[in-house]
């Protein structure tokens, strides 16, 4: 096991903090250069256009370049490593929006269309694993195709919306107007939504073709688009790769002075939604593990982050610090993995894509932030005895 060695660290009066974090609101932070347009609900679309004028950072993103850029949008996601990253995206996301300053807004929007892009790949990258349901002859029509295939577990998906989904998503503005906006000039480039990959947009989809056309137009408009960028959208999907980086907190625990660290309880992102119960995925470890990982109550693998008592006291109290309503202060994780299987339920509100995955390697690379760019090393999770 490889040992962390932090770097020293400024100690705080815990109590103080907790008590000030408590009784006095912070101060409301200003907005900076184009950090407004973060807000305006016309840039959501084209928002990664503006990363990098932000005074802030949007973490690691990685743009995701399609087989035919003159028909597709570039594809900008989160990524650790160039690893689409699933799990937790910041702490900007928090229950009470109301509380939040502008600045702090900024930064919750720029986190809800990263989820939004991650929501997207997860949607294309099904489009090359259910080739025997996405086919053109059943996008060609609007009845659903559930229980055909072995993982549909239920009736009510659309092809024809699901590939209409993606169409709104990815498609640059030309063709999007093309199969979508039938000639109508009050669909605007502010107009455009990132349509969530889940039973509610795919439903609705199919009927989205030709916008307000009759059903001759509306199928004009998927003829087209079978013919001219149907198979350049399912050469990206078939490009995409399964490979993720699983990003979770943990509390911190009592310190051990007899091993002298911080036994940790590690739980995967398990049954999450990057956006409302529309897509999930879950853990899946077979029964042949060969990584032979150690598995507590069915939910949690341990590891230990060895630390010498006096830096561990500063840091329990830097970390409580940061965040004063958790009182023992948590820290973030990283976890490689791989996508290994797909479901499908279009049965109610919480119904969706289902991901399963599978971890790809013991190491776990742990970091103070949840932006990932505050690094804490790399410890191992721990094996069967």
């Amino acid at each position: 096991m490889s040992r962390v060695h932090p770097a020293s660290i400024k100690r705080v009066g815990l109590a103080i903090s907790l008590l000030t974090g408590a009784l006095v609101a912070p101060l409301a932070s200003p907005l900076e250069g184009q950090d407004a347009l973060a807000l305006q609900a016309g840039n959501f679309h084209r928002m990664p256009e503006l990363f990098e004028g932000f005074s802030f950072s949007a973490g690691e993103v990685t743009t995701l370049t399609p087989t035919n850029r003159e028909a597709y949008l570039d594809l900008v996601v989160p990524t650790l490593d160039g690893r689409l990253r699933l799990g937790i995206q910041s702490t900007h996301l928090p229950p009470n929006r109301l509380r939040q300053s502008e600045a702090e807004q900024a930064q919750r929007k720029v986190d809800e269309r990263l989820i939004a892009a991650t929501d997207t790949y997860l949607g294309l990258m099904a489009l090359a694993r259910m080739g025997e349901v996405a086919t053109d002859e059943n996008i060609r029509f609007t009845e659903t195709v559930g229980n055909r295939i072995s993982y549909f577990d239920a009736a009510g998906f659309v092809p024809r919306g699901f590939v209409a989904v993606l169409g709104q998503n990815l498609l640059q503005d030309a063709a999007y107007h093309s199969y979508f906006c039938n000639d109508d000039p009050r669909c605007t480039e502010a107009d455009r939504l990132h349509r969530r990959v889940g039973v509610r947009d795919i439903g609705a989809g199919a009927a989205r073709w030709g916008r307000g056309a009759d059903e001759f137009a509306a199928q004009s408009a998927v003829e087209d688009f079978l013919q001219s960028d149907m198979q350049d959208l399912r050469a990206w999907s078939e490009s995409l790769s399964p490979d993720v980086a699983l990003v979770g907190s943990v509390e911190i625990p009592e310190y051990d002075f007899t091993r002298r660290g911080f036994p940790l309880l590690i739980m995967l992102p398990q049954n999450t939604s990057p956006r409302a119960d529309d897509m999930r995925y879950f853990d899946h470890m077979p029964e042949d593990d060969p990584l032979g990982l150690e598995i507590v109550d069915g939910r949690h693998y341990k590891a230990f982050l060895p630390m010498d008592p006096a830096e561990a006291e500063g840091f329990i109290e830097e970390m409580a610090a940061r965040q004063p309503n958790s009182r023992p202060g948590v820290i973030y994780f990283v976890a490689d993995g791989t996508l290994v299987d797909l479901a499908v339920n279009m049965e109610g509100v919480d119904g969706g894509f289902a991901w399963a995955y599978t971890l790809t390697s013991g190491d776990l690379d742990l970091f103070r932030d949840a932006r990932l760019t505050e690094s804490l090393g790399t410890i191992q999770l721990e094996k069967k005895p």
